[in-house]
């Protein structure tokens, strides 16, 4: 009988020892590369690194993943725009202090500024308060982006077919059954508790061009004469140097000093003052980035637009956020015409610039490098 059980090969015991040496080494066989390969991907995907935007950017919009907080465009309510941008960039929450505004973040303005508080950082009113009359318990603010379609954006949202006009220089209340601009002038977070808060950008090169030009308004036609005799002879031999050597120059000191292009204006801290206290200091704020403006604003801003969208992106801001009948008229670039218009205010158009790259891409490119972070952040392109 053992003899009949025994083979060529061994008996049936040594077969189903042999069986079983070969079932554990074949899965060993399957289960090393397999091993191999999960290790692979868990360290590529550890390899990412979470502070990169090209981790999580692409074209204009973010990547959506559970772990990355998203900045999305009107209509979508976003997560707030410094938050975002603070995970994708860290380093604008290190050695940075903002004890009035916990939603302040540090700017590359303030960065070339050398600023590690925000304390006391602007006087101006940042922030438009609306209200509906006929929603008493609602309420809407506009985070004022200077040189993105802000004034357009408060004039049209004044536009309606209940609205009397408004002051739009002084921001008085206006009674009346429409929507209501309550003033500027916000400073805390319980200024804006209960509010939802709204914004729009623009391309940062674009937008640094044109806010080129107003300085030289606020200088020639604003400035009066006395405060011109009181401007220190430095600033004013700039203001008065021919282009385009003087657009390399303001270009030159704003990439290397920030906000601290200001301080031949000011005496003691770097305060942004009121437009009547100051005109050129106010001037010169508009070239001020828009990561500098939107870190302002001391609450959370649900909404975010761009300014190449403006018109069906506020007219969702009116008849949503707002409640307000759409009028016939619609937001048009206030400002669009002196694209084409000849030089003024001493100043060649935004057009003039944009389009003379022969002459200025020298210090456009500076700026392009400059606002890479905006530009990546807002899904912008350099110019």
């Amino acid at each position: 009988m053992a003899s009949r059980r025994a083979t060529a090969n061994g008996t049936d015991s040594d077969i189903l020892k042999k069986l079983s040496n070969d079932t554990f080494g074949n899965l060993i066989r399957i289960a090393v590369p397999l091993l191999c390969t999960l290790l692979l991907f868990y360290s590529a995907a550890n390899s990412i690194d979470p502070t990169s935007p090209k981790s999580f950017v692409h074209g204009s919009s973010f990547v959506a993943t559970t772990e990355v907080p998203m900045l999305k465009w009107i209509p979508e309510k976003t997560q707030d725009p410094r938050q975002v941008f603070a995970h994708l960039y860290p380093d604008v929450k290190k050695d940075w202090t903002c004890v009035k505004n916990p939603y302040s973040i540090r700017s590359q303005d303030d960065v070339k500024a050398n600023m590690s508080t925000c304390t006391e950082a602007t006087r101006m009113g940042l922030g438009i308060v609306y209200k509906n009359p006929r929603k008493l318990n609602e309420t809407v603010i506009f985070a004022e982006v200077y040189k993105a379609a802000s004034s357009t954006i408060t004039r049209t949202l004044a536009r309606t077919h209940y609205c009397p006009p408004i002051n739009h220089a002084t921001m008085y209340p206006v009674l009346g059954n429409c929507i209501v601009a309550m003033g500027k002038g916000l400073q805390s977070p319980a200024d804006t508790k209960d509010a939802v808060a709204f914004t729009f950008v623009r391309h940062p090169v674009e937008r640094f061009v044109s806010g080129y030009r107003q300085i030289f308004q606020m200088w020639n036609r604003f400035y009066p004469e006395r405060k011109k005799k009181k401007t220190p002879v430095e600033m004013v031999n700039i203001l008065n140097m021919e282009e385009p050597a003087r657009f390399h120059k303001i270009v030159d000191l704003f990439v290397t000093k920030g906000i601290g292009i200001i301080d031949p204006l000011i005496s003691g801290d770097r305060v942004i003052p009121n437009f009547n206290e100051d005109e050129l200091i106010v001037g010169f704020a508009h070239i001020f980035s828009q990561m500098w403006y939107i870190s302002q604003y001391p609450g959370e801003i649900s909404y975010i637009g761009k300014v190449e969208d403006l018109e069906d992106q506020l007219a969702w801001v009116r008849t949503n956020l707002m409640g307000l009948r759409l009028d016939s008229g619609s937001a048009k670039l206030k400002n669009a015409h002196l694209a084409s218009r000849e030089p003024k205010f001493g100043c060649p158009s935004t057009k003039d610039i944009l389009s003379n790259r022969a002459e200025y891409q020298f210090s456009l490119d500076k700026l392009n490098i400059y606002f890479a972070r905006e530009m990546e952040f807002f899904g912008y392109q350099p110019l």
